[in-house]
C-alpha cells in the first residue's frame, strides 16, 4: 500500500504584515515597552491563566484579508456539514445507513440527553473549530460545538494588543481589525430565548458553568453586557440550581435566589454527565430544558457535533455523497482522515485496511483521541510515543470511545518574546481557531504552543487575530467573509 502525507508548510515564514511588525519591535524600546504593556494590562484586565498572563508574544495572529476569507469560508461550511449530520443522526428516518449512524459512540443517558427537544433553535449556536495551517492546507481536528471558550477572551486580549507599542507604530501603515464577538453573542442569546416562545415572558440570563471554570473573567464581561440592555444576568453554578413549579431557579454567589428563563450553558453535557450519572436527567436544567421552561444555549443536542467521531463521517466517502457539493468538497479538503476506534476493517486513502493493524504499522502519521474530552485529555501522539506504549494505549482505548485521527503536519511561526532584556524569536506551532455563531465565522483566534497538543492549561498561549488591510477600508469587509 502507497501511503501519501496531507502535508502543509512546516514554517510560515514572516511577510507582509508580520515583516513589518517584527521591524518594529526591533526599533530601539519598542520590544521592552510592548512587553511591559502586554504584561501590566493582561494582569489589570484579569487576562490571566493560574498567575501567568494568557499571552506572552509580543504580537497577535496577524492574517490579511484573503487568509481571513479563506478560513471564514472553510470554517462556514465544515461546520455546516457537521450541523447537517448532527441532526441526520438525530432524525429517525434520515435514512443513514445504520453501519454509519452507529459510529457515533454514545451510551443510553447519552442518547437521550441529545435527543430531549430543543425548540426554536439549532443544536449549536456558539461553536469554535479547533484547525492548524492556513489557505488549502487547512484542516480542522476537533469541533467545540457544545460550549467554546474564550470566544470573548480574545476580544478583551485585541484590545490589550491594539494599544501596545508594536500595534500602535503597525496601525500608522495598515487597518488593523478585531473580531468584536461581544455584542454578537448577547444578540445570539436574546434570538434564541425569542425563537424559543419567550419563556417565562420576561428575559433573566444565567451563565451556567462549575465554580473551578476558567474563564469566570469573560463571564462577568457577558453579563455586564446584557445589564448595559437592561437585561438581569448572573454567573451560577449547576449546584445552585433548582427547578419547581416548572420554574428554574438559581442562586448567585451572594445566595440571592433568581429566576433564570435563559441559560448560557458554558457545563459541557460530558461533564454533567460523568459527575452526575444516568442522575443527569432528573438534574434542573435538564429539566427545564426538557419542558421548555427555559431556553438553554447551547441546546443539550450540541454534544453529538462536539463528537470527535462526527469527524469520521465528515471524512468517510459513503456519507459524503449526502452532503451538498460544497459542503462534501470542504470536508475533503479541511478534515483529516478520522476513524472510531474498533476491530474491523475500514478505507485508508481509497484502500481496504483492517483498522487495528493499520494503526499499529502507522503509529507515526496516527492520533488517538478519546471521542469527547476536551482540553488535550488522554491525547496520545503516535509519532511521540514508543511502539510498545502505542500499542498498550491502542488496547485500553478499545474500552471506550476513542478515534484514530490522521497527523496534521503544523503551521509553525517565528514568535517574537522580549527574554532578559532582547527580543529574540522562537518557533511555535500556530492553532487556526474560528469562532462560530451557528455556522457564521465571527472571527478566529489563535493558540499557539512548542506541543502539537495545543492547551492553554497545559502552557500553550492565546492570542487574537486582528485583520490587516489598507487604511480607510471598511472595517466589517473580512467579517463578512465566507458567510
Amino acid at each position: 500500500m502507497t501511503l501519501t502525507w496531507n502535508v502543509l508548510d512546516e514554517t510560515h515564514l514572516p511577510e507582509g504584515p508580520v515583516a513589518r511588525c517584527h521591524e518594529l519591535l526591533a526599533e530601539p524600546g519598542v520590544a521592552a515597552a510592548t512587553h511591559d504593556e502586554l504584561v501590566t494590562r493582561q494582569r489589570e484586565s484579569g487576562l490571566t491563566y493560574g498567575d501567568r498572563p494568557l499571552a506572552g508574544a509580543l504580537r497577535p495572529r496577524l492574517v490579511t484579508e484573503a487568509e481571513h476569507a479563506c478560513v471564514a469560508e472553510a470554517a462556514t461550511l465544515v461546520a455546516r456539514a457537521a450541523r447537517r449530520l448532527a441532526a441526520q443522526l438525530l432524525n429517525p428516518d434520515s435514512g443513514l445507513p445504520a453501519a454509519v449512524s452507529d459510529s457515533i459512540m454514545l451510551d443510553p443517558t447519552q442518547k437521550a440527553l441529545v435527543r430531549l427537544p430543543f425548540p426554536g433553535g439549532e443544536a449549536s449556536l456558539l461553536g469554535r473549530l479547533d484547525g492548524f495551517g492556513a489557505g488549502r492546507g487547512l484542516r480542522f481536528v476537533e469541533y467545540n460545538a457544545d460550549s467554546a471558550a474564550c470566544m470573548m477572551t480574545q476580544q478583551q486580549l485585541a484590545a490589550v494588543y491594539s494599544t501596545t507599542a508594536a500595534m500602535r507604530g503597525l496601525a500608522k501603515h495598515m487597518e488593523l481589525r478585531p473580531a468584536p464577538t461581544l455584542d454578537a453573542v448577547v444578540t445570539l442569546l436574546l434570538d434564541a430565548w425569542h425563537a424559543a416562545g419567550q419563556p417565562g415572558g420576561s428575559v433573566s440570563v444565567a451563565v451556567v458553568d462549575w465554580p473551578e471554570g476558567a474563564w469566570l473573567g469573560e463571564f462577568d464581561l457577558l453579563c455586564a453586557a446584557f445589564e448595559e440592555r437592561g437585561v438581569p444576568a448572573f454567573v451560577c453554578t449547576p449546584e445552585a440550581l433548582s427547578f419547581a413549579n416548572g420554574r428554574l431557579s438559581g442562586r448567585t454567589a451572594q445566595g440571592e435566589l433568581r429566576l433564570i428563563t435563559l441559560a448560557y450553558r458554558r457545563a459541557l453535557v460530558t461533564d454533567l454527565h460523568r459527575r452526575l450519572g444516568p442522575d443527569v436527567l432528573q438534574h434542573p436544567l435538564i429539566r427545564a430544558a426538557a419542558t421548555g421552561a427555559c431556553a438553554v444555549v447551547n441546546p443539550l443536542a450540541a454534544e453529538l457535533a462536539q463528537r470527535k467521531s462526527l469527524f469520521g463521517l465528515m471524512s468517510d466517502e459513503r456519507v459524503l455523497d449526502w452532503l451538498p457539493p460544497d459542503e462534501a468538497e470542504a470536508a475533503r479538503r479541511h478534515v483529516p482522515w478520522t476513524r472510531p476506534l474498533r476491530a474491523g476493517r475500514t478505507t485508508y486513502q481509497g484502500e481496504e485496511v483492517d483498522l487495528l493493524h493499520f494503526a499499529r504499522l502507522q503509529r507515526e502519521r496516527l492520533v488517538l483521541k478519546p471521542d469527547n474530552e476536551y482540553a488535550g485529555h488522554g491525547v496520545v501522539c503516535g509519532w511521540q510515543t514508543p511502539p510498545d506504549s502505542w500499542d498498550t494505549a491502542l488496547a485500553q482505548a478499545l474500552t471506550t470511545a476513542h478515534v484514530l485521527q490522521e497527523r496534521v503536519l503544523p503551521l509553525e511561526e517565528a514568535t517574537p518574546y522580549l527574554i532578559e532584556g532582547r527580543l529574540v524569536f522562537r518557533r511555535r506551532i500556530m492553532g487556526t481557531d474560528p469562532m462560530l455563531l451557528g455556522d457564521r465565522v465571527a472571527g478566529f483566534l489563535s493558540r499557539i504552543s512548542t506541543d502539537p497538543v495545543i492547551n492553554v492549561s497545559a502552557g500553550g498561549e492565546l492570542l487574537p487575530v486582528l485583520t490587516c488591510g489598507p487604511s480607510g477600508a471598511d472595517p466589517k469587509g473580512p467579517q463578512e467573509s465566507g458567510h
